[in-house]
Parts: structure tokens; sequence; C-alpha cells
């Protein structure tokens, strides 16, 4: 608890968003192709277990941005974009004109949400023997009773 707390403090985002941490291991040669954390959550934060010496970058590519694993470091973005609804009805209409689709999705308040997708993201192929990180995804609804 001492860890989720110290990472809740260093977002400024309450310990009752905060989904259970996901240690990962990335092996040899592992990737995760270019994804969007979910409409759902509020903001990830990544956190670099261990040195990567080759390859192994989180990448985004709207940004032309690489960022190399170095332990104890981390990356934060926010996954969602705040919406009135008159704008959410609006772009919902453009988008059925326009044939695309665009999740939106409320919170337990009634706030609304649309996917921020300059926010797409993958993990390049680790050449080295492995990977460790930490996600840490915050959710915009209460997940948890602390």
């Amino acid at each position: 608890m001492d860890l989720e707390n110290t990472i809740c403090n260093l977002v400024k985002i309450p310990l009752c968003y905060l989904e259970p941490l996901a240690i990962v291991k990335y092996e040899k040669n592992n990737y995760f192709n270019v994804h969007h954390d979910g409409t759902f959550r509020r903001a990830t934060l990544l956190i670099y277990l261990n040195d990567v010496d080759e390859d192994g970058e989180t990448i985004f590519p709207h940004y032309n941005l690489s960022i190399k694993p170095i332990q104890g470091s981390g990356i934060f973005w926010y996954n969602n974009i705040p919406v009135e609804e008159e704008y959410a009805i609006t772009y919902c209409d453009k988008s059925n004109l326009e044939k695309f689709s665009i999740d939106i999705i409320n919170d337990e308040l009634g706030n609304m949400y649309i996917a921020d997708m300059t926010m797409l993201h993958k993990a390049n192929k680790v050449s080295d023997e492995y990977k460790y990180v930490i996600n840490c995804f915050f959710n915009i609804n209460i997940v948890r009773n602390v």
C-alpha cells in the first residue's frame, strides 16, 4: 500500500481510482502493438523496473516520441479528454456522417469523456534478455474502497 500511496501522491490522483498494479515482464523479442489504454482509464503511469540497453522503448507515434527504459523512471499520460454534452452530440453526428466511430464514456458523476487518440503507444521489441514494467492505471470511476 505504501507504493500505491506514493504513486497516487506523485500524480495527484486519489488512491480509490487506482486499479491493481500490474507487473509485466517482456522477454527477448516481446513487444506490444500500438494501442490505447482505454477511455475508461483516466490516466496511466508506466514505471520501468530495469535498464534496457537495446530497444524496448515505449513509442508514442503521434508525437514521434520514443522513451528508453531506465530503471526507476516512468511516463505519465492522460488517456481521455473531458467533453461537454453538446460537443459529444455534435461529434457523434459528424462521426456518423463520416462513418467513423468514437467511444463516449461517462463516469459515475455523469462527466463525459472521449479517447485521446494522440496517446496511442506501443512497446518496441526487447532485444535484451528482458524488460520489467509496472502498469499503473487510473480508472475514471472509483475501483476500490480506501
